[in-house]
């Protein structure tokens, strides 16, 4: 099963700065003073969990007031600083709905948001070169 192809392209631009470009001509900085990449990692699970959590609402007829995310991320010592444990808090206002509700919302966000299960799952990831 294939579904949409998402692209990007990350171009060095002096010292240690990176900037990527989406297909869709966003730019995302990766230089001094911007976020490192493992925080957009991390700001990718919020966001995307967040999104999620709001359509599955939605789609119940449930209406959510306000919504936070906080993640903390705890990454091994040594090379690669991988993270071991990634924790993700909602904070939700919906002051109509019950905890239940809201835990089944929280429940078919972590199985369909697409950033949290494809860290779960363990994406294949290929590292290839090309000479310029």
């Amino acid at each position: 099963m294939s579904g949409e192809v998402m692209s990007l392209r990350a171009i060095w631009v002096g010292e240690r700065d990176i900037e990527a470009e989406t297909s869709g001509g966003e730019r995302i900085g990766m230089g001094e003073g911007d976020p490192r990449p493992t925080e957009y990692l991390l700001a990718g699970i919020a966001g995307c969990a967040a999104k999620t959590f709001l359509r599955v609402a939605a789609e119940r007829g449930i209406d959510i007031e306000a919504i936070n995310i906080e993640v903390t991320a705890r990454r091994a010592s040594g090379i690669p600083e991988v993270f071991e444990h990634i924790l993700v808090i909602f904070e939700v206002i919906a002051p109509e709905v019950s905890d239940e509700e809201l835990d089944e919302i929280l429940q078919l966000t972590d199985r369909e948001c697409p950033v949290v299960q494809s860290l779960v799952a363990g994406v294949e990831i290929v590292l290839d070169l090309k000479t310029m």
